[in-house]
């Protein structure tokens, strides 16, 4: 009767060690699509803000030439 208990404890910490692995595997995940999310947005600014310089330089360039 006594194994009874004990494997009923070693069941629940069974559980308990798949649940943490699985809420933290979730979390990984949610941090992944934040840190994707975010270096969107940057990579999209940092094109934009190169693309203005870009027609910067070439608008200066065209104004020398004439």
């Amino acid at each position: 009767m006594a194994w009874l208990v004990a494997l009923g404890l070693c069941v629940t910490v069974v559980f308990i060690v798949i649940a943490v692995f699985l809420a933290s595997v979730r979390n990984a995940r949610a941090l992944r699509q934040d840190l994707n999310e975010r270096f969107d947005g940057v990579q999209a600014r940092l094109e934009k803000q190169a693309n203005a310089l870009t027609d910067q330089l070439l608008a200066r360039r065209n104004d020398s030439r004439e």
